[in-house]
């Protein structure tokens, strides 16, 4: 009797916070995001033969291949399009990238413009249209690299290019810099980053890709939003080495290499063994996507007072799970040369992407201590740790923000942790604020083609990607207060 009285009193109690949550909920009527700005068609479709000009120029980047005269080729382009960025500005080269500086009245709180001019490959007979034809067609730019990243590329300068034209002198130091290399990782930005460190430059705020102004960016909500990245998640490959003696398929033993690590993929596939938790960063992009998103999500996001030790729990796969804790995906394997052979070495390569609270070492301890129950063995390579969080109350971000409610009103601003990596994770050594944020408007059509077939923009959203950067240009000053 006593224990049936405890369950009725634990049932009345659940009961009545889910009541509280539910009027908590419905007295929140879903909102909506924002929508895209009317555009002037004539601007727009002048700066979208800018980025139809640049996006023609091939500067595919490929891994163990240097190639700077195929880049320096853009950046020669950069100066017939932009002749007065050229003019006035300290113009330098960095193996293969660029950095330039825009002197303004005052050199102790500098921005910087960060976009790669590199773009990923692409088969021209898997596409539509020509990936490096620069087409212009039913409102949109066609090509490889017109909405990663030589839209940002454009916009910047085209900015700063207007900004001259108009008799302008920034408050602060304005620079421009683009690596040759993000999509391979190469050390061309982390060059960039020396070379304003060897110079004494420490920068206010630099402004890359992560996020961008974009539709519907999570299942659940309506509308256009400024998606603003505010760290990026570590990055590291595992590989896992199962050793035997080999031998021929006609006499198999028992747990050959290939099935020990089928075992371990399917161990750490199954228990996903690391720390998910509701971090302070994403427990503030929840509350400020709350009001945004569709009954069900809203019901559980308006009330973290109730859920948050749940969602841990339940979501820990796809994007929002990302954002929770280290996620690893097995990407690569290999075992003999010969169908009818036992290896003597299988392997298979993991990619972790760790968080903020678990790095390589408290993953290699997970992993390895895995691995010994299979009698494998684990290795680390091209590791690195998160990214230091943006300081939200702080002037940079301030300037962030205003940015996006000029140029861009009624369009929600949302912070959130980047899964993937950028070329800004290199320049932690010479500022504290590193935003990333394409300033352009992506569609969820759009974003689909990042890396894919038929890559496009839409031209009707470069003029606010232009305003964007010169509200930042002509506001520069208010990173003194």
């Amino acid at each position: 009797m006593i224990i049936l009285k405890i369950l009725l009193a634990v049932v009345c109690i659940i009961a009545v916070l889910l009541l509280i949550a539910l009027i908590n909920t419905l007295a929140h009527p879903q909102k909506k995001g924002g929508s895209v700005p009317e555009a002037d068609q004539v601007r727009a479709l002048g700066y979208a033969e800018k980025l139809a000009d640049i996006v023609k120029l091939d500067t595919v980047s490929v891994s163990g291949v240097t190639d700077h005269p195929k880049f320096l080729k853009f950046h020669e382009l950069l100066k017939k399009e932009y002749p007065n960025v050229f003019r006035i500005c300290e113009y330098n080269i960095v193996d293969g990238g660029y950095i330039l500086r825009w002197p303004g009245r005052s050199s102790e709180h500098p921005v910087c413009f960060l976009a790669h001019m590199d773009v990923v490959e692409a088969n021209p007979d898997s596409w539509t249209h020509d990936p490096f034809g620069g087409e212009i067609a039913d409102g949109r730019v066609y090509g490889r690299g017109s909405m990663d990243n030589k839209c940002n590329v454009m916009a910047s300068f085209q900015a700063v290019e207007e900004c001259i034209l108009e008799g302008m002198v920034p408050e602060q130091d304005i620079y421009l810099a683009s690596s040759c290399g993000e999509e391979i990782g190469s050390p061309v930005a982390k060059e960039i980053a020396d070379w304003l460190d060897e110079r004494g430059v420490r920068l206010s705020v630099l402004c890359d890709e992560g996020g961008g102004i974009t539709e519907s960016p999570m299942p659940g909500l309506e509308g256009i939003f400024a998606m603003v990245g505010v760290y990026e998640k570590g990055f590291g490959n595992f590989t896992f080495t199962a050793h035997s003696t080999g031998g021929h398929s006609s006499s198999p033993g028992k747990n050959n290499p290939l099935a020990r690590l089928a075992k371990l993929i399917d161990d750490v596939e199954s228990h996903l063994p690391f720390k998910y938790t509701v971090s302070e960063e994403v427990e503030r992009t929840f509350r400020l996507i709350a009001p945004y998103c569709s009954f069900g999500l809203r019901f559980v996001l308006m009330n973290l007072w109730l859920f948050k030790p749940l969602i841990p729990l339940v979501l820990k796969r796809g994007q929002i799970g990302a954002m929770l804790g280290t996620t690893c995906v097995f990407t690569m394997a290999s075992g003999a040369n010969g169908a009818n052979v036992i290896p003597e070495d299988a392997t298979v390569t993991a990619n972790l992407r760790y968080s903020k609270w678990q790095g390589e070492a408290e993953c290699l301890r997970i992993l390895s201590a895995i691995a010994a129950k299979y009698d494998i063995t684990v290795s680390v390579s091209d590791s690195r740790e998160a990214s230091r969080p943006v300081d939200l109350s702080g002037p940079g971000f301030r300037l962030i923000s205003n940015a996006v409610k000029n140029v861009y009103p009624g369009v929600p601003l949302i912070p959130f942790v980047v899964t993937g990596g950028t070329d800004s994770r290199n320049f932690e050594s010479v500022t504290d604020t590193v935003i990333r944020m394409s300033p352009c408007i992506y569609s969820a059509e759009c974003l689909a083609t990042m890396h894919g077939i038929d890559e496009f923009l839409e031209y009707k959203v470069l003029p606010g990607a232009v305003d964007y950067y010169k509200y930042l240009v002509k506001h520069s000053g208010e990173l003194t207060v």
